[in-house]
């Protein structure tokens, strides 16, 4: 499950559909078989619940699921040279292009593009803050 480790220490909001469908895709690409395979004396074949998800991050990834109590927005530790470099850009573009519109100013950063769905909870290790 490096993925999951990877993702989580990349800050990577993880609730259970995300690690839903990263366990299923590696058990089938590491076992298969083990969807059709007959399990139990009833006929029975392995389900990946949610619930055996959940079992399955807490006793073997010893995570658990975290509620975010205030919002977090880190800045990157450049933060001025960012800001700088993008003043630049900025100003470059508007010299070169002539743009005396407003619009442009004021839109410059409003783009209707979602990265990730929002979340207020995310797994990460047992006692982690």
């Amino acid at each position: 499950m490096n993925q999951l480790c990877t993702l989580c220490s990349l800050g990577v909001s993880l609730n259970t559909a995300h690690c839903h469908g990263i366990i299923i895709t590696q058990i089938k690409h590491h076992i298969p078989h083990i969807f059709t395979e007959i399990l139990g004396a009833d006929k029975s074949t392995f389900h990946c619940s949610n619930l055996w998800v959940w079992d399955f991050l807490f006793h073997n990834m010893r995570w658990s699921m975290h509620k975010s109590t205030q919002v977090a927005q880190k800045l990157p530790q450049n933060v001025e040279e960012v800001c700088q470099k993008q003043f630049l850009r900025l100003a470059l573009t508007i010299h070169d292009y002539v743009i005396h519109s407003p619009s442009f100013y004021i839109n410059i950063d409003q783009r209707n593009v979602v990265y990730q769905p929002p979340s207020s909870s995310t797994y990460d290790g047992i006692g982690a803050k």
